[in-house]
């Protein structure tokens, strides 16, 4: 992800009591918490943040290994394959 790109993203913040209070974040803060929420086990968390991030950068390489990894923990190991591929074509 490169730093020039300056988009946000709201996201219900996972880290208050209140999870419907949105937070901005700029892209790589974003994927920093998306990877936060995969290493813990908060796989709805991580996916919806993968999502948004794919959404505001579709050809980001580590964005689309991860979110493939994260699908093959949950199963969908054919759309998994696809994105680690595409990935590595982008890299």
């Amino acid at each position: 992800m490169t730093a020039a790109i300056e988009v946000l993203l709201e996201v219900e913040n996972p880290m208050e009591e209140d999870l419907h209070k949105p937070m901005e974040l700029n892209l790589q803060d974003a994927f920093s918490l998306a990877m936060q929420m995969h290493r813990q086990g908060n796989y709805d968390g991580a996916e919806m943040l993968y999502r948004k991030l794919l959404k505001a950068v579709p050809d980001d390489p580590d964005v689309l290994h991860f979110f493939g990894v994260l699908l093959h923990q949950r199963g969908d190991s054919n759309a998994a394959v696809d994105l680690i591929e595409k990935s590595i074509l982008l890299d």
